[in-house]
């Protein structure tokens, strides 16, 4: 045999041993030493033609010096601090941002109850929404909201049409309705083309 991949590939044929399952499991004849015990152990037995790696080398813990560890616990420190910079500031963009939309809502409340006649301020308060009546003569309730929050009403004052019709950009649900208020007063016509028409079944 010429080393541990020779036993463990080729089938022995000397009176010492009959296949590589024995080689690699026990103990051979004062001619062959077993293949796990040089393996695992520092010596390399009788056949001194095997290779091996010793088990407790393979598995020894790597000792750092202490230049390494000097350098590993920097990094380490480092790395802590560019995580807590990076923590921080996504904190502060956060609460910078909702600062700014909170501004933004005031805002836009002020000046949607500034174009509301007492009737629909009280409305509001009351239901989160206000009706408006158009040159036609229809009657529209404006709901507080996005999309799909105007709709038609009837004579008796069922919804029978909602209107979905809104900004481009994402402004203040407030600045949504006081735009929806100004065009259904002034240009019904408009609003009706733009928006999309969904019918309300009536009960």
């Amino acid at each position: 045999m010429t080393g541990v991949w020779g036993y463990w590939v080729d089938t022995a044929s000397t009176s010492t041993a009959s296949d590589t399952w024995m080689y690699w499991n026990t103990s051979g004849t004062a001619s062959t030493t077993d293949i796990w015990q040089t393996w695992t152990t520092h010596t390399a037995g009788a056949d001194s033609t095997i290779t091996y790696v010793p088990w407790v080398e393979w598995n020894v813990k790597y000792e750092e010096t202490a230049k390494q560890r000097r350098a590993r616990l920097k990094q380490e420190r480092e790395q802590r601090a560019e995580w807590e910079r990076r923590r921080i500031a996504a904190e502060e963009r956060d609460a910078q941002l909702r600062a700014e939309q909170e501004a933004a809502v005031a805002t836009a409340e002020k000046l949607l109850r500034e174009h509301l006649a007492e009737e629909q301020v009280a409305e509001y308060d009351r239901l989160k929404a206000f009706l408006v009546k158009a040159q036609s003569g229809r009657t529209y309730r404006i709901k507080k909201g996005w999309a799909g929050n105007v709709e038609l009403l009837n004579d008796e004052g069922q919804p029978i049409m909602r209107f979905c019709i809104h900004p481009r950009e994402s402004v203040p649900e407030q600045d949504n309705m006081l735009a929806q208020k100004f065009l259904l007063e002034n240009d019904e016509e408009s609003f009706e083309r733009i928006a999309n028409k969904t019918p309300i079944g009536v009960r």
